[in-house]
């Protein structure tokens, strides 16, 4: 189930773009967490449930959606928080 929603991430990266990917700090120090946040601007996204990144456990995950009318226009963003704790040196890979 993993590879496919991986697999449904990069399709609306590839095909409808607007899919981004922010951390709320770049460094660490041991026993601080980290939230990794994946936002999208298309309407159809379909996050991948994620358990690990790069080895270490996912603490908890959140979603949110806002959607706004401004002058006729929709503007869509849903967004994946990942808050998790790494316990080593590492590089959050594509997944």
């Amino acid at each position: 189930m993993k590879k496919i929603g991986s697999l449904l991430v990069a399709l609306s990266i590839w095909l409808f773009g607007g899919v981004s990917a922010s951390v709320d700090q770049r460094v660490v120090e041991l026993g601080d967490s980290i939230v990794l946040t994946l936002s999208s601007t298309f309407d159809g996204t379909i996050f991948p449930m994620v358990d690990d990144i790069g080895g270490v456990d996912v603490l908890s995950s959140s979603s949110s959606t806002s959607i706004s009318y401004i002058n006729g226009k929709q503007s869509y963003v849903k967004k994946l928080l990942l808050t998790l704790s790494p316990t080593k040196d590492m590089t959050i890979p594509s997944f």
